[in-house]
């Protein structure tokens, strides 16, 4: 199920981020017409405020992530939801003075996703909402190319989203 559609960071740290694109893909199989076991895999393309066009800043996930499929009595409609959970790493890149930086940091993460979908044939489309906690675990930066070494990194980015969908 690929989709497609917007992140928005939420919270404290928030503050300091506009909507960004979202990527992504639930690849999985249906145990039964009611649960389907899925892997997931998300690009966010986080997009700070005030910052330079030079920035890059990208979080990409990994995660486990059932789902529930409840048929809905209205026609060809199908409510999923269900719980993720998994690993991300994230990647920033800058210039400042010349000088080139990059930042890496992993950590834990975690959420839910909750959608629509409508049956189409064999196909169906629609719309998936997502929440997702990202748990700082470490964090590096190289300097130049040269790695200023890793630290312990902590806190906590969340953000939701809403994605357009195709479940084949």
């Amino acid at each position: 199920m690929p989709y497609i559609g917007f992140a928005t960071p939420v919270g404290g740290t928030g503050d300091n981020y506009d909507t960004g694109l979202r990527i992504g893909t639930l690849l999985g199989w249906h145990l039964n017409r009611q649960l389907s076991m899925n892997v997931e895999f998300t690009l966010d393309f986080l997009n700070p405020k005030g910052v330079s066009s030079e920035v890059s800043d990208i979080a990409s996930d990994f995660s486990f992530s059932p789902l529930l499929h409840l048929p809905l009595r209205y026609g060809p409609l199908e409510l999923i939801v269900g719980p993720k959970i998994g690993f991300f790493e994230e990647t920033i890149s800058y210039t400042i003075n010349g000088d080139s930086y990059n930042d890496s940091y992993s950590g834990l993460m975690f959420g839910v996703n909750a959608g629509l979908l409508v049956g189409m044939g064999s196909v169906a489309i629609g719309g998936l909402f997502s929440y997702t906690g990202r748990h700082y675990s470490s964090g590096c930066e190289t300097i130049d190319y040269v790695g200023n070494g890793c630290t312990y990194a902590s806190g906590t980015f969340h953000t939701v989203s809403f994605n357009g969908v195709i479940l084949f």
